[in-house]
């Protein structure tokens, strides 16, 4: 489909830029974060040369792509081209004041896991708590509510570095109900369960884990019709 879009539509074609920002969001992160740091520079040079002419929603994708390649630097350990696409990012919002989507709190947790890779969590928590609060501050319509009870989700996983397992299993808890508000139902809810029913093994109060044990299975089964 990429050499078929290239030879008809052209390699400056912004749905082309699309498509790699795509596809290497498909991409195993394990197996092959250097082919998805390809295509996602790829997709950025796309969008940089078409940016004179860009439509309704493509700053937008171009701001997606920045970060999602901030993202697979960051698991590369490259803090420097992490910060160079942000860089871009935050350059890109102030020439075109644009504010008011959700990416902005994907920024604010790329900046945080920086934190937490040098073991900064009060730093890293102060960033996805400014998430949290800019999600709150957008029109209702742009919220995106999956990225919301990821946020909890790093709240938590922060708590349990700095062994406060009572904060864990609240922020974590908070993730969970956003997920269940939102009737999320994928790999990545069966994945914050256990994290939660892990949780409450451990805790004061071990017997609530069986309320999740049971909403878990009962989310595989759901999955597997």
């Amino acid at each position: 489909m990429i050499n078929r879009t290239e030879k008809y539509l052209g390699k400056d074609a912004r749905c082309l830029a699309a498509m790699y920002n795509n596809l290497a969001s498909t991409l195993n992160v394990e197996n092959s974060l250097d082919t998805i740091i390809k295509y996602q520079r790829k997709a950025n040079q796309l969008y940089l040369q078409n940016i004179g002419n860009f439509k309704d929603g493509d700053l937008l994708m171009y701001i997606t792509s920045l970060h999602n390649l901030a993202q697979a630097y960051l698991l590369k350990d490259d803090p420097i081209n992490v910060v160079k696409c942000l860089h871009k990012v935050a350059t890109l919002r102030k020439q075109n004041y644009f504010y008011n989507d959700a990416q902005i709190g994907v920024g604010y947790t790329i900046l945080s896991q920086i934190h937490r890779k040098t073991k900064n969590f009060d730093e890293s928590d102060a960033f996805i708590k400014e998430a949290i609060k800019y999600h709150n501050s957008i029109p209702a319509e742009k919220r995106n509510h999956f990225l919301l009870s990821n946020y909890y989700n790093k709240l938590a996983e922060n708590s349990i570095f700095k062994n406060n397992l009572e904060e864990a299993l609240s922020h974590q808890l908070q993730c969970v109900e956003i997920m269940e508000e939102q009737e999320i139902r994928n790999t990545y809810s069966v994945k914050m369960y256990e994290f939660l029913i892990n949780l409450y093994k451990i805790s004061t109060v071990p017997e609530v884990s069986k309320v999740y044990i049971n909403k878990l299975e009962l989310l595989k089964q759901q999955n597997q019709n």
